[in-house]
């Protein structure tokens, strides 16, 4: 099926965040890139990072955390919508499900919380 995608505008008083990770293998070196935009869609902040080495869930979660998150917290953004193609990493964070023995648990509940 195919799905025409395109930017939507957020509330007035919410940022956007795009983010992507990518690994060269799985598992192999990661990295995770972004940006911070507000609702006319102007630039405010990217970001690009080493995620360590690992599959492709690792990056995800690292730019929406470390890069993204924490990015958009540091310059006082609160109300922040994130945009992200890892249905996995989404799901992870906001599924409300106990991850003390999921290999990346420690990183999904600092995720929740800041959410």
């Amino acid at each position: 099926m195919l799905e025409l995608l395109s930017w939507q505008r957020p509330e007035d008083d919410v940022i956007k965040l795009d983010i992507e990770g990518s690994s060269l293998g799985n598992p192999w070196r990661a990295g995770s890139e972004g940006l911070i935009h507000h609702r006319e869609g102007l630039f405010v902040v990217g970001f690009t990072g080493f995620a360590g080495f690992g599959c492709k869930l690792l990056p995800e979660l690292m730019a929406l955390k470390k890069h993204g998150l924490l990015l958009a917290w540091e310059r006082g953004y609160r109300r922040i919508l994130c945009d992200s193609d890892s249905m996995d990493a989404i799901w992870l964070v906001t599924a409300g499900i106990d991850y003390e023995f999921h290999k990346f648990g420690a990183l999904i509940v600092e995720i929740s919380e800041i959410c």
